[in-house]
């Protein structure tokens, strides 16, 4: 099995503009129908312009953010990666005061292909893990979560 050399391609391209924490680079890299979903958040990003903000927004709250990619699986259309991003909290959390601070976080993706562009990514972390490094409430941030979830269902809605 195995991914095509564009899917290959295509991700090289994507870890380059995330590297580069570039959100219009990373998404430009995904389908026109795609999709962002980060699990411990339950939170699902729609469409290009939504999946470029949730990067901006990401690289915002760790603005050294950097990824480790431990192992692969490649399975053709799908491609799992599971890693560690580092790097350093120094905002807010969805609006949640935080302390900030240094993170160290394993984390498992998947990643979807279609028509030689990516579908989608699900992401998922510990968010207790996170939270707690952070130095921020994990009941207050899941509360957060759930009202943008709610908004931007609201907003897909219209």
């Amino acid at each position: 099995m195995g991914a095509t050399t564009t899917a290959k391609e295509i991700l090289a391209r994507h870890l380059a503009a995330e590297a580069a924490h570039d959100p219009e680079a990373a998404a430009a890299t995904y389908h026109d129908e795609c999709w962002y979903e980060n699990a411990a958040l339950g939170l699902r990003f729609e469409g290009r312009e939504l999946v470029s903000f949730q990067y901006a927004t990401s690289w915002q709250l760790i603005g050294d953010m950097a990824a480790r990619y431990e192992w692969e699986l490649d399975l053709g259309d799908t491609i799992v990666q599971c890693g560690r991003i580092t790097g350093t909290v120094s905002t807010d959390v969805l609006g949640v005061p935080a302390r900030g601070g240094p993170l160290d976080l394993s984390f498992t993706a998947v990643i979807s292909f279609r028509d030689g562009l990516m579908a989608g990514e699900h992401i998922w972390f510990d968010l207790e893990s996170f939270c707690e490094q952070a130095g921020v409430d994990v009941a207050s941030v899941r509360r957060a979560a759930e009202e943008l979830a709610a908004s931007l269902a609201a907003a897909a809605a219209v």
